[in-house]
């Protein structure tokens, strides 16, 4: 059997996956497909793949959405998939962030940053991811902050001092590396942000 079959299997209509409709389109009951997974209901579809977003970081929407042209349409109209970001490369993949906050719409952020980032370019990195998170403070969910260099944390924690942000629920700073500095007591979000659910 050739490696096209499976693929066939699962969706019979791949054509023109690029012109899916807009995300903030439910999935279109046109798309007829003969695998059964593809007639259940749209919420089951979202059951299941909310249940594996956090399998692989970052790509699993992308990985998915490519399957035909009835899971991309199912996949950009889950906002979910698209909320948990994860800044985690030496060279993060400024064009893919991008989309996945376009994307999540209005849904809370997950947000993880490692040090990665960091290693070449500490300070013009974090400018430019503050000016990619940062718009979206409203709707942060968490931040997880892992061996981010002393520096660059504080910077990133100032720059977002006593902005409110409503729906944060937890900020993590976590330090596996002994020789980094751990944060202040002062910094404990109670006193960085206007987060009422903390």
């Amino acid at each position: 059997m050739s490696s096209e079959a499976p693929k066939r299997a699962i969706c019979t209509e791949t054509a023109g996956v690029d012109a899916a409709p807009s995300p903030d389109k439910h999935p279109s009951a046109k798309s007829v497909t003969l695998a059964p997974i593809n007639r259940l209901p749209f919420d089951i579809f979202q059951i299941i793949f909310t249940m594996f977003q956090y399998e692989a970081i970052n790509t699993f929407p992308f990985t998915i959405s490519y399957v035909c042209r009835l899971w991309r349409e199912h996949v950009l109209a889950i906002p979910l998939l698209w909320s948990s970001l994860h800044i985690h490369e030496r060279v993060p993949r400024w064009e893919m962030l991008e989309a996945m906050l376009q994307r999540s719409d209005q849904a809370p952020l997950d947000i993880f940053i490692d040090k990665a980032p960091f290693t070449l370019s500490a300070l013009p990195q974090m400018r430019k991811i503050m000016q990619m998170i940062l718009p979206h403070l409203a709707r942060w969910r968490t931040l997880h902050l892992t061996d981010v260099p002393y520096k660059v944390r504080r910077v990133l924690l100032d720059q977002i001092k006593a902005k409110p942000a409503p729906r944060l629920e937890e900020i993590n700073v976590i330090n596996q590396n002994p020789f980094i500095r751990n944060p202040s007591p002062n910094w404990r979000a109670q006193n960085l942000f206007k987060a009422p659910n903390i």
